[in-house]
């Protein structure tokens, strides 16, 4: 099985700690959001725990596939400045596969609960559409990274739009947090759109972890500064 590993090559094993990194912050988020809800028993808090409980998961699957891609037995062949990966063992092959499934449907499945959460849509019909949506993107993905990509960016806009409009009608007070995370969207937006070109610059790839992982930091930030206001 022919594997394409877009990334430069001192990048490498550097995106196992961003992918690390981005488990632990979520995990944290989880737990804090958990702890939250057990407080003041409000579902809302449920639900946000279970989103990035999810996308907890989907970083699981990343690592283990960058752990599987970058240590396993190979031979590498330099073709166009890209590096074409031929796995010596098969059994890697299928460890590769589940591990980009389930990043990809785990990610894009997490970052459509905070929209379902946002948006306060309860219509069972736009779950299923959306549901439908994401199995088709990571589907298609394994022969073109586009559809899962481009997914997320649009739920990621959605979410900063969100922000953006709670921005220009929230009292002075709750602006602060509210850009902070209408902020964290656009780094996570961004870091989806260099994955895109990535094809075209190999550096593309470096970059997009950096905002993917910048993005994940602000939000830890500013979660914790919205529970400790909630706590009290």
């Amino acid at each position: 099985m022919l594997k394409f590993v877009f990334s430069p090559r001192w990048f490498y094993g550097i995106d196992c700690i961003s992918a690390v990194l981005a488990l632990i912050i979520t995990l944290l988020i989880a737990a804090f959001s958990y702890k939250i809800y057990k407080f003041c028993k409000d579902k809302k808090y449920k639900y946000l725990t279970l989103s990035f409980l999810t996308l907890s998961a989907s970083f699981f699957f990343k690592l283990l596939t960058n752990v599987t891609v970058y240590y396993d037995v190979t031979k590498e062949k330099m073709q166009e400045g890209l590096v074409l990966t031929y796995s010596v063992l098969e059994s890697s092959d299928l460890l590769v596969s589940l591990g980009f499934i389930g990043h990809r449907f785990l990610f894009l499945a997490g970052f459509m609960g905070l929209f379902y959460l946002l948006y306060q849509h309860r219509d069972k019909k736009l779950l299923i559409i959306m549901t439908w949506l994401i199995l088709l993107a990571t589907w298609f993905s394994l022969s073109n990274y586009f559809f899962f990509h481009s997914t997320a960016i649009l739920f990621l806009a959605l979410l900063f739009w969100y922000y953006y409009r709670a921005c220009q009608t929230s009292p002075k007070k709750k602006r602060r947090s509210q850009k902070d995370v209408m902020f964290t969207f656009w780094f996570l937006a961004m870091s989806q759109l260099a994955y895109l070109f990535v094809s075209v610059s190999l550096h593309l790839y470096a970059l997009a972890e950096i905002l993917q992982l910048i993005g994940f930091l602000l939000l830890l930030f500013t979660m914790l500064g919205i529970f400790r206001k909630t706590r009290k």
